[in-house]
């Protein structure tokens, strides 16, 4: 939770502590002394046996999917939203050391030349299409939380993406791979008043003092996709996927619940309303075997995001508030990802 939720959460918990303990516990208390405890024991004994009983009856119901009448369904996809992976587990490859990090593999594994996909959570909710559509062997190389930027760590500790990005390069440069897919949270990593990212040199890790330019991280974008495509490579590179300001999938749920008109759209919400990827990308421009895929199209008309999907039932088409649902992405994800096979 951001900084001020928790400290408001943390300060209403002490003060109905407080509360409770003056106006529960201690009248409680001299009642057990002056009455006997038995009185007030049975007393709680009989509210602890009604709220039991009453669990046990929502548990034979069904819990709460008992009270959604003909909305189950509807309640179902939106667990399923919640709780489907994106990608398999054993390969989103968090805070992993670059010994440990696991490549994940999708299609038909013939022996044309592969697809490389890498980048942060962003590059993995394009598993879904991949594994539905690959006409040929699709590798999945990802780090969640690790920016794809070749030289970079995370401040925060515990991350190793520098590291993470070594193996990139070696795998984007083996002769096996022809076309290279890269996505990421172009506007996670570098926005005012917050940085997260530091330069790595020579030594491990980094230090709040090695904080890069945009510019810097711009050209050392350019640099390693330039170098790929004079190698003969095919660069994609996805853009900044539209941020929700809310759970989506939560917040349908909730209002379909109490029987309020669902937010079926959204604006985007970017931490930077100009993500250095721009800047990428206009210095790319024109060079032979780059190409940009706009992923909000799926997803965006107008200036406006869709949160459900209407087309096999109403689904939401995140799992979060910046990750496409499995469902959503198998079916839709042709419009953009298409002409990487």
């Amino acid at each position: 939770l951001p900084g001020p939720v928790t400290a408001a959460a943390m300060a209403a918990t002490l003060l109905l502590g407080a509360l409770s303990y003056r106006w529960i516990e201690q009248p409680l208390s001299r009642a057990a002394v002056r009455r006997g405890a038995w009185p007030v024991t049975f007393a709680l004994v009989l509210c602890a046996l009604a709220l039991q009983g009453g669990n046990r009856a929502i548990d034979r119901s069904d819990g709460w999917m008992a009270r959604t009448g003909t909305d189950r369904p509807f309640y179902e996809r939106v667990a399923i939203a919640k709780t489907h992976a994106i990608m398999p587990a054993s390969c989103l490859n968090f805070q992993r050391l670059p010994a440990q990090l696991q490549l994940c593999s999708v299609g038909p594994d013939t022996a044309t030349p592969r697809i490389l996909v890498y980048g942060d959570s962003h590059a993995q909710h394009l598993y879904a299409w991949f594994a539905a559509h690959a006409a040929r062997r699709v590798d999945f190389m990802t780090s969640a939380g690790c920016i794809p930027a070749p030289g970079y760590n995370r401040i925060t500790a515990g991350f190793h993406c520098d590291g993470f990005m070594q193996r990139v390069a070696a795998l984007a440069n083996d002769p096996r791979y022809d076309t290279i897919v890269v996505a990421g949270n172009w506007g996670g990593g570098m926005h005012s008043g917050q940085p997260r990212l530091c330069r790595t040199g020579a030594s491990p890790g980094c230090s709040e003092g090695a904080l890069p330019t945009r510019q810097e991280l711009v050209q050392a974008n350019v640099r390693f996709w330039r170098a790929l495509t004079a190698a003969g490579k095919r660069v994609y590179v996805v853009g900044q996927m539209p941020f929700a300001s809310f759970d989506v999938p939560g917040t349908l749920a909730r209002e379909r619940f109490w029987h309020r008109p669902l937010t079926l759209s959204y604006q985007p919400a970017y931490r930077d309303p100009h993500p250095y990827i721009d800047d990428v990308r206009s210095a790319m421009a024109g060079v032979p075997g780059f190409e940009t895929l706009e992923i909000a199209k799926t997803l965006c008309n107008a200036g406006q995001c869709r949160t459900l999907d209407e087309a096999d039932g109403p689904q939401p088409t995140l799992v979060d508030n910046s990750h496409f649902a499995p469902e959503w992405i198998r079916r839709e994800g042709r419009v953009v990802l298409a002409a990487v096979q």
